[in-house]
């Protein structure tokens, strides 16, 4: 169960993203990102402990020292 004021992680695409949870809407979770409000599927959201068992946040780490090497 997420809770307000949750830090969270949320999938988008092949990127892995930080976020605040704010509050259910139906089937989806509202976010606030750095970019500002977000409305994802629950299915898409992640506690920092489920990131971490899933592998999502090493992946994170990797496609962005990808993204920079030179």
């Amino acid at each position: 169960m997420l809770h307000p004021n949750q830090t969270v992680y949320y999938t988008s695409g092949p990127f892995v993203q930080e976020a605040t949870f704010i509050s259910h809407d139906g089937p989806n979770c509202v976010l606030q990102t750095k970019l500002g409000t977000l409305k994802i599927r629950k299915g898409r959201v992640f506690t920092v402990q489920e990131a971490n068992e899933q592998g999502l946040l090493n992946r994170d780490i990797t496609r962005i020292h990808e993204a920079f090497a030179v």
